[in-house]
């Protein structure tokens, strides 16, 4: 899971925390500790927004080879298509003078499969504005579990079965954010995770890109990590990477990649919970 919110001048450091990521996904020694196989190879997404001539534009993409697929054979497939994802994802870099990123590999036990089962989900909430309430589009990736019935009775969701457990806590996060000013995404994040920390399973760790009308995208990386037993805590490990004209949140196995690589840039491991608004170049962090 990576996200990243840079200036044009940072691209290539983006590119290589892209590769670093795709690296990640085939080979993750913690999770293979955790489960007996490294591969985040059950799909994969990405939302990209970038500027160009002054206005932002939106990319999302999905895929997953399941249920067409099943095993290994979807296994690999998902793996290769992720790298190919990658590479035109780094051209996409190219035009552009400012971005902001959401990328994810998924791998999951007993939730559902299929291209929408797959991160980042989207959804809608209204915010207020400078000029009024306005319409923004929410995307949420999530590295973690939550008692998904618990929290969809609380939102009034029906046949909770239907959907992944972080399509759920991303539509408890926007009942929670509601109304509330933009200024205040940050504060209404941490809000929102607290009240959900109850029906965490083992990480709330979240990547949300909100995109309106008025402004650019914002951005923000969820680290909360709830299990103690030292593996786990050590494959939930929440970064802060930052470098000049970049900022971002990657997980542990891709910052140690990257490290291996010799990616120029400072990587901030957090052992507290907290939410951070991720800008080029620039983190502002709250507690959770």
């Amino acid at each position: 899971m990576v996200a990243l919110r840079f200036l044009e001048g940072a691209r290539a450091l983006a590119g290589e925390l892209i590769d670093s990521a795709v690296e990640a996904s085939a080979n993750d020694p913690y999770l293979e500790r955790l489960v007996g196989d490294g591969r985040h190879c059950h799909g994969y997404g990405f939302a990209l927004a970038r500027r160009v001539k002054g206005s932002w534009e939106v990319m999302r993409a999905r895929f997953d080879a399941s249920p067409r697929l099943a095993g290994e054979e979807a296994c690999h497939a998902n793996l290769r298509a992720l790298e190919e994802a990658a590479g035109e994802l780094k051209a996409l870099l190219k035009r552009g003078d400012e971005f902001a990123l959401i990328l994810h590999s998924r791998r999951t036990g007993s939730e559902p499969r299929g291209v929408n089962a797959g991160h980042p989900f989207s959804g809608e909430v209204v915010l207020l504005g400078q000029n009024g309430p306005e319409l923004y589009e929410a995307l949420f990736s999530h590295n973690g579990g939550v008692r998904k019935a618990e929290l969809a009775m609380l939102i009034g969701l029906g046949d909770p079965g239907v959907y992944t457990d972080s399509h759920v806590l991303l539509k408890f996060v926007l009942s929670r954010l509601e109304g509330r000013p933009v200024g205040e995404l940050l504060e209404g994040l941490r809000g929102a995770v607290t009240d959900a920390a109850p029906y965490a399973l083992g990480s709330l760790n979240a990547l949300a890109m909100f995109v309106g009308q008025s402004s650019g995208p914002f951005l923000f990386a969820v680290g909360y990590v709830t299990v103690k037993e030292e593996g786990k805590r050590a494959y939930f490990e929440p970064v802060l990477v930052k470098a000049e004209g970049l900022s971002g949140f990657v997980s542990s196995t891709a910052r140690d990649v990257a490290a291996r690589r010799g990616v120029r840039a400072e990587f901030s491991s957090r052992t507290d919970g907290f939410v951070a608004e991720l800008g080029p170049g620039v983190v502002r962090t709250v507690e959770v």
